[in-house]
Formats: C-alpha cells, structure tokens, sequence
C-alpha cells in the first residue's frame, strides 16, 4: 500500500510543472491554458489553475491575463501584481505575503482595481498594500493575522460577502475605508488607523479595539445590527467598545452616543423587572438631558411641577394648623426644597411630604448633570 503512495506520488511530481516554470510563465505573460502538465481543479464548476506552495520573490507580475488562480500556501515575498483589468478568483488560503501590492496599472488615474472573488482565509499578511482597491463578489479573509497592511481609500462596501471573522489587525491602516456590511465577528484591530472610516451595517459582534485611532467622520450605525437583531447581549459589549474607542481618544460626543446605547442594551438584557425600569428610566433622562440648556429647562419645568402638586395639601410651619395654599409660596417652597437649602421657615403637610422628599431627591441629580454638562463642553471646546 504504501510502495502504491509513493509511486504515484513520484508520478504526479513528474507530471507537474516546477516553481521555475511556472515563475518564467507568469513574468512572460503565458496564457496558463496553453501551460502543459499544470494541475488545475474545479469548484462549483469553475475551473482553477493550482498554483499552490509556489515561491516568489522580488517580482513584478503583469496578470491583467490571469484568472481563477490557486496561490494556496505560497510565500510572496517583495511582490507587485499589476493589471489593467478586473481581477476575479484569487486564492491565497494559508499563504505568507510580504510587502505584497496590487496596482493597477488603466491610465484612467480615477479608476480603483477591483478584486473580485478573492479568499485569504489563514493567511499571514505583513507589510502589504491593499489601498485604492475595491472589493466585489466574495471575498473572505476569515481567521488571518495583518501586520501593518495599508487598506487606505479601499472599498469593501461593494462585496456581496466580506468576512473578516476572526481575524486579527496589528498597525493595520483603514483610513478613509468603507467596510459597510463586512463581517467582523471576533476580529481584535489592535494599534489601527481607523480616521474618516465607515462602518455601516456591519456586524461587530465580539469585536475588540486597543489603542486605535479614530475621528469625527469615524461612522458606525448609531444603532448596530447586533441591537436591531435583538441580540441585546453581543450589543451591550459591542458598544462598550465603541463608547471606549472614542473616549479614549478624546471625541467624548461620539463617546456619549454609545454609552447611552449601553445603558439602554443594558437593560433590555437585564432579566430582573426592577433592575429593568431602573435602567430605563437612567437610559431615559441620559439621553434627554445632555446638554446645559437641556438640564436647566428640565429642573425649571421641575420646580413649578411640584409647586402645582404642594397646593394638593399646602404647606405651614405647623402641619396642626395655619396651612396655606398660596401658590407664590409653594413657589418658594419648591425652590429651596429642590436646591436642598431648607430654611425650616414651611414645611410640607399629608402628601405633600411625599412630592417634597422626591424633589429633595431630584434636585442634586439634576444640579450634578448640570455641572458634568458644563465641563464635557468645555472640554470639547
């Protein structure tokens, strides 16, 4: 059995072009159809020319002719691919580029390389150029390792798939990218440009970001797939991230948006009835009350509320006798019962005791979102 393995074996190798052949073929320009003895398979009916284990180094390759190639397991080293034309089915499944490039070479300077169909699943990518490029079709680069690859200007946003699924991003650049509707499922994006990115419809469940740069035109959905699909679990985390991803870099506008989806994820994760109400209630005045103008309406409009309800009972300086109802001292009476001065001239009477001790409550919350206001402004300024 096994004198049967290595003597077919031994045939195939005979039959099979070598790694110099095949590198002599491409520099030249070779239609790989007319290539003899090279192993070619078939995936749902498209025919692939199997490259796979080849080694190149220090080549620049026209391929604007070339189509439905295995690279599977190769190692490319100091290699510039260049085309004028679309390029479809690419594979490059388990294989280690280095300071590998695709360039497009239409004299139309406005015109973007598309690769379509491309699979980098495994792969290792270090040093490599990815910029101005388009991606279509499908394309995956599930479970690889990028090491400072440049994905400037790139368009993902065009793919009918681009899966990403745990991946892992070292110093990677994706300044001014669109990766709308990619899967990012478990990806780490650890020390990345991330400046003028967009990330819309996309799913970032499990994702993690450490020290990466973003700004202002860093667009993620204000509510993410994770939230509309009700995973309210894989949301809180998500935003979480986000929120520490903008704070962290000092755009705490952007930061507050995604806390207060935390808050509110949160509590629809949240299984306990009580614990639920309360976060919905912060969730609430969170996202009402933001800004100075906001809170100091809302503890104006406070303050004659409970005045209205202190004329139910009244209020006097002895609940036993001499209550009154007049209106411009229960007016009173709400003020400094909401700044919690309490001169002790009134005291509230029956019920009113209750409105007075919600007040008392009421009054430093807002007065604290007040002052944090203040300063989050003045710090953006």
């Amino acid at each position: 059995m096994n004198n049967k393995k290595v003597k077919r074996r031994s045939e195939e190798r005979k039959h099979r072009i070598s790694n110099q052949q095949l590198l002599k073929a491409l520099k030249m320009g070779v239609n790989l159809n007319k290539i003899d003895r090279l192993n070619t398979y078939s995936i749902h009916g498209v025919k692939y020319f199997d490259l796979s284990g080849i080694t190149i180094e220090g080549e620049v390759l026209d391929i604007s002719h070339l189509e439905h190639v295995d690279f599977s397991r190769s190692r490319l080293v100091n290699v510039k691919f260049t085309s004028n034309s679309k390029l479809v089915g690419f594979r490059f499944e388990s294989s280690d580029l280095v300071n590998v490039s695709f360039i497009s070479t239409n004299q139309n300077i406005e015109t973007k390389l598309t690769l379509e169909n491309f699979a980098f699943k495994g792969a290792k990518i270090e040093k490599s150029d990815f910029s101005e490029i388009v991606f279509s079709g499908e394309n995956y680069f599930l479970r690889s390792k990028l090491y400072d690859v440049d994905f400037s200007n790139s368009n993902f946003g065009e793919s009918n798939i681009c899966d990403f699924t745990q991946s892992k991003f070292y110093g990677c650049s994706f300044t001014s990218s669109i990766l709308d509707s990619t899967n990012l499922c478990d990806c780490l994006f650890s020390d990345c440009d991330l400046r003028s990115t967009r990330f819309n419809l996309t799913n970032l469940s499990a994702v993690a970001f450490k020290n990466c740069i973003v700004n202002s035109k860093t667009i993620f959905d204000e509510k993410i797939i994770l939230e509309k699909n009700k995973s309210f679990e894989n949301a809180h985390e998500t935003y979480i991230q986000l929120k520490n991803l903008f704070r962290n870099t000092g755009h705490l506008l952007e930061s507050q948006k995604f806390y207060l989806r935390e808050v509110y994820t949160r509590g629809r994760k949240e299984k306990k009835r009580l614990n639920r109400i309360f976060l919905d209630i912060l969730s609430f005045f969170s996202k009402v009350f933001q800004k100075p103008w906001q809170i100091f309406l809302g503890s104006f409009f406070s303050v004659f509320f409970f005045s209205g309800l202190y004329l139910i009972n009244g209020i006097g300086k002895s609940c036993n006798g001499n209550i009154t109802k007049d209106y411009f001292k229960c007016l009173y009476f709400s003020v400094i019962t909401f700044t919690t001065v309490g001169y002790g001239d009134f005291a509230p009477c029956g019920i009113s005791r209750l409105f007075a001790a919600m007040e008392a409550l009421l009054g430093p919350a807002f007065l604290t979102l007040f002052m944090a206001a203040l300063i989050k402004k003045s710090i953006q300024e």
